[in-house]
């Protein structure tokens, strides 16, 4: 109950803090296949919904008067159960942000467009591919949803339909993605 309420608060409408933005970076760039200037940006926002769950977590802590010890041999455990899903993670995003921010999903949208209509049917084995490499919808979206949104626009195509198809086929590869077999393996003693 404790981390529905802090989620809620800290993420609803009203809350001003996830749009609190300490650091902005901006590179200014030239796209060679759009023929115009882009800009490349990332900005810190230390207080999104993650930030929110570490709280929920230290007032639960809080409530349930756990020793210190304990709560650092929860973090141990923790982390040494969920260390190759962590790193995947990480690895997957930057993979995301070279494939995106490089121009290559530009590309391959720019020549995948040609399958006009056909691409409907193509479109969720992007997603699928996604989340069976990295084991996460969200991550497939990260990877393949500038792509999708610009074969789609490319091709005439309604703008949201395919990353909605890339998200079905990204729910369609959750069973058999390593990383989901890792994620229930690592709560067991088999590991």
């Amino acid at each position: 109950i404790i981390l529905i309420i802090i989620v809620t608060l800290w993420t609803g409408p009203w809350s001003p803090l996830t749009k609190v933005s300490i650091a902005t970076l901006e590179q200014p760039a030239f796209s060679t296949l759009l023929h115009k200037k882009v800009a490349v940006s990332f900005a810190f926002n230390p207080f999104v919904a993650g930030t929110s769950i570490l709280v929920s977590w230290i007032v639960i802590s809080i409530v349930l008067r756990a020793s210190p010890r304990i709560m650092g041999e929860a973090i141990k455990r923790s982390f040494m159960q969920y260390w190759g899903g962590i790193l995947t993670g990480v690895f997957v995003v930057g993979l995301a942000y070279v494939f995106n921010f490089s121009g290559m999903a530009y590309s391959l949208a720019w020549k995948t467009s040609d399958l006009g209509l056909v691409f409907i049917i193509v479109s969720p084995l992007f997603g699928w591919l996604g989340c069976a490499l990295s084991g996460s919808n969200t991550s497939s979206n990260a990877l393949f949803g500038v792509f999708q949104v610009t074969t789609a626009r490319l091709a005439g195509l309604p703008i949201g339909l395919t990353p909605a198809l890339n998200s079905v086929g990204a729910e369609l590869a959750k069973p058999v993605a390593p990383q989901t077999a890792s994620a229930g393996v690592s709560t067991t003693k088999y590991v």
